[in-house]
């Protein structure tokens, strides 16, 4: 790793199969959970109709938005002395510059682990042209206190690798 020049990230094609099915599966499952509560309905078909729904969509949607970088052929992270060119969350946010950085902290729920980078400006990355992006990320952005969440999950890097790598570089740019 030469924190002199751009290292980059390609997506890992692997970790998005697992990703599309572990969705796909739980898609499929809530699926037919409400199909079957509609057909033999009991006293709890409307408590799980009101839950399946809204998982439904949401394990859809990251269905949707995972299989689609199957065919990026733009690469998930770049870190160079720029900053970090993040294009592997359900909602890139594009360059994060160095001078933007007020800290990097990992973060850690159960077993899954994320990079924490507060930023001086989060609003800046908010996608403007997109309502939901833009509210979802606002949402981030209030329980993540300015923060914004990367994850090695769809990309061809171990999580302590991208740690080490992109705290390498914001100590040799982040005070540029």
């Amino acid at each position: 790793m030469n924190p002199g020049k751009e290292h980059i990230v390609s997506f890992s094609r692997k970790k998005i199969m697992s990703v599309v099915r572990m969705n796909l599966f739980f898609v499929l499952l809530f699926g037919f959970g409400l199909v079957l509560f509609t057909v033999r309905p009991t006293e709890r078909t409307v408590i799980f109709q009101l839950l399946a729904v809204p998982l439904i969509v949401l394990f859809g949607f990251s269905l949707i938005s995972t299989a689609r970088k199957l065919n990026k052929k733009s690469p998930g992270l770049v870190v160079s002395p720029k900053g970090i060119l993040e294009n592997s969350s359900f909602f890139p946010v594009g360059l994060i510059a160095w001078n933007d950085i007020v800290s990097i902290h990992v973060q850690q729920a159960r077993s899954t682990r994320w990079l924490m980078i507060e930023v001086r400006n989060p609003e800046q990355y908010f996608a403007p042209d997109n309502l939901l992006i833009r509210t979802f990320q606002r949402l981030n952005s209030i329980f993540g206190a300015g923060a914004i969440f990367l994850s090695a999950s769809l990309i061809d890097i171990d999580f302590d690798e991208m740690v080490s790598l992109i705290k390498q570089y914001h100590e040799k740019y982040g005070s540029a």
